[in-house]
């Protein structure tokens, strides 16, 4: 199942978190979730789609504090609700998002690390 979530989805996962992060920049998390829906990436399946919304998050800093934590969280919820759960926990991503935010990695190392770290 191909899978898209809106802002409203963004804000109701990012309050789950333990003393969520205050929302500073929702043009920013509109960004993000905007671009995880582009029709313009030809091989956009739904590892990529997570990558990309987690890795905007981390690039683009919607949230006062934790946005690479707010980002890893999305990226799992959003393969669980895609039906393609992950064998892995969300903070196993923390770090990688923390890369890519420093511009050391692209959305392609994430999205392949989700590819793999599926339980089915």
């Amino acid at each position: 199942m191909e899978l898209t979530v809106d802002l409203r989805w963004a804000l109701v996962i990012a309050d789950q978190l333990t003393d969520p992060p205050e929302v500073l920049d929702i043009p920013a998390l509109e960004a993000a979730v905007a671009r995880h829906a582009s029709k313009n990436q030809a091989d956009a399946d739904n590892d990529w789609r997570a990558a990309t919304l987690a890795a905007t998050v981390a690039q683009l800093r919607p949230f006062a504090c934790r946005n690479d934590e707010v980002g890893a969280l999305y990226a799992y919820a959003f393969m669980a609700h895609a039906d393609e759960p992950l064998a892995v926990e969300a903070s196993h991503l923390v770090g990688m998002l923390t890369r890519v935010s420093a511009a050391e990695i692209g959305i392609d190392m994430p999205a392949t690390f989700l590819r793999n770290a599926r339980t089915a």
